[in-house]
This record gives structure tokens, sequence and C-alpha cells, in this order.
């Protein structure tokens, strides 16, 4: 089987106004950011492999941020403009990698067992990751400027999104090692708080500007689109309208107002492969 995926990256803007293309960064996307700058970050192959690339929405400028065969994935940028982190096989395993947000000075973070899906903290001190280190998924955190690691969870537990005041987490949680739920933890000790079993798991949730609702992909039919469900209860309020297409990503601006998504379809082929005689 051979699995292809064509995506574009759109910027719906949520209050009022029709979402707009940005296909100047290419059509195979995996994984969007923002920074405080209004730019966005995305894997992309522009350059032959996977890299991260910046592009400016005002005037449509493509920057890249790395440059090597090294796969990169889930890009995080810190709200200080200062730290752009995500995950790199550089050192064989992936690893959590830290640069500057115009990629230069790239270093690792941690080391040994496997990590991967970073995010950083609302106060840009620590990386919050998924890493195999107790032989399954869990959360650990880090300090942004290198360290020692920290424990925060001990279930598997994957592709964590911290709060906008930085006290809860919101990630793939499970309690038995079966079952997987999206559950919001606190920061300070993995307390569970919420869980919402019927909550698709289509991409990584986010959060909302306010912190009061949690952020998820929903596809019906050949549609997907993203849903606002309330952490203290209620119903799911839908925030896109599309008629077609799946979203596999998805990232809200620092300010609420926009939604960056990766659109596209994914293909599924059979393909023979003869030996030469």
């Amino acid at each position: 089987m051979q699995r292809d995926r064509f995506s574009n990256l759109w910027v719906v803007p949520l209050g009022g106004g029709a979402p707009q293309p940005i296909p100047e960064i290419g059509e195979r996307l995996y994984g969007v950011v923002w920074t405080n700058s209004g730019k966005l970050i995305s894997q992309t192959d522009i350059g032959g492999h996977s890299d991260l690339w910046s592009v400016d929405l005002h005037s449509r400028e493509l920057h890249q941020l790395t440059d090597d065969n090294y796969a990169k994935q889930y890009p995080a940028a810190s709200t200080d403009g200062q730290y752009l982190v995500y995950a790199s096989n550089r050192s064989g395993a992936f690893q959590i990698w830290r640069s500057n947000q115009d990629g230069s000075k790239p270093l690792p973070l941690t080391s040994g067992a496997s990590a991967e899906e970073a995010v950083i903290t609302p106060d840009n001190k620590w990386v919050v990751y998924a890493s195999m280190e107790s032989g399954f998924y869990a959360l650990w955190k880090i300090p942004i400027g290198g360290g020692a690691s920290t424990q925060i969870t001990r279930v598997p537990t994957q592709y964590p999104a911290v709060s906008p005041d930085g006290k809860l987490i919101a990630c793939q949680y499970s309690s038995d090692g079966k079952t997987v739920s999206i559950t919001v933890l606190q920061e300070k000790d993995g307390k569970v708080l919420h869980s919402f079993p019927d909550m698709p798991m289509e991409a990584p949730v986010r959060w909302s500007a306010d912190g009061k609702s949690l952020l998820y992909v929903s596809t019906n039919g050949d549609a997907s689109n993203i849903w606002a469900q309330p952490v203290d209860g209620g119903l799911p309020r839908q925030l896109t309208h599309y008629t077609e297409g799946r979203i596999f990503a998805f990232a809200l601006s620092l300010d609420g107002m926009y939604l960056a998504c990766i659109r596209g379809r994914s293909t599924s082929d059979v393909v023979l492969l003869e030996a030469a005689k």
C-alpha cells in the first residue's frame, strides 16, 4: 500500500469573512503553529525533503527554517518570539529540539527514549512533551533552557495542549492502557479534572483563547470541521463550515481571531513491485 497526502494551508477568520487559502507554502503540510508576529510555521517538503518553513500572511514571503535530510514534526513557537521547538530524528530516535524562531542554533533538549509532540507553556519557561521514557508514551516537561525533565503522567498519554493560564493540560489519556479519551489534567500533578470520551481524536485538541473550551476536529461524510466544546459542560459549537475536505491539523492565533487549518485529502493505492529478471 502506498499512501500519500495532499493538503493546503487555509486561514479562517472567526469574526466573519471567507476562509483564505495560502498556496505559497506547498501541498504537503503536517502541522501548523502561529508566531507572535502573525506568521505561520508548518512542516512541508518544498525543498525536496521534510523541513520547517514560515510564511508571512501579509507579504506571502516564505522563509526556510531548517535544511537537512532529517524529519521535523510538531513545531511549537514560544509566545515571546524567541524559541521554536520540534521533534527531529537528527540524533537517531526522535528527540525534542529547540532553536531560535528563525531556525538558527538548533540543539537537543531531550535524549534517550523517543520524545515527540512538544508544546511550550504560556510563560515560555517549560516544554511539555510525550516520551517513551517509561516504556509507553507519557507526558513529561523540561525547562526550555534545558535541564532535568519531570514526569507528569504515569499512564499512557499523548498530544498535550496547555491551557492559556498554564494550569491545565488537555491530552489523549488512557487510565487502563486500553480506552483512550480526551482528558483535562492539572499541570502541577497530573490529576484528572474532566474527561470527554465521545470527543473525536482526529487531530490534537487545542484550547480556545479564553481557556473555556477545547477545539477539536470532527468529520461528517467527506467534510471535516472544527468545533468548540466548553470544558465545564454544555453543547459544542461549530466554528468552521466546510462542505468537503479533511482537516489534518489546526492552530488558533494568539489573539483568538483566526484559525489556521491544514486541509486536503489522503490517497491510498496498491502498488506492484516487480524484481528485475
